[in-house]
């Protein structure tokens, strides 16, 4: 029996931010495992990023863990809005 576990993750970090970090995590964004997908977007003033796995929910959480590092360090790089 296979199962699909989805998860997103939303970010409320203004428009200039959420950019940043979809363009900062794009090149993680390549070459993923059979069973996982990635799909990044920026609404408005929010960073979307949604996973999807058919395969491993160990790798899922590994993924999770691993974005959201690097969105943590996007984050600490890129300035605040409006400065």
């Amino acid at each position: 029996m296979s199962m699909m576990c989805r998860v997103r993750i939303s970010l409320d970090v203004g428009r200039e931010r959420a950019s940043e970090i979809c363009r900062v995590l794009a090149p993680d964004n390549v070459d993923m495992p059979d069973g996982l997908k990635i799909h990044m977007d920026t609404i408005k003033t929010m960073a979307i990023i949604d996973m999807h796995s058919t395969v491993n929910v160990q790798q899922l959480i590994g993924t999770v863990d691993e974005i959201l590092s690097h969105v943590q360090v996007a984050l600490d790089v890129v300035n605040p809005e409006g400065t």
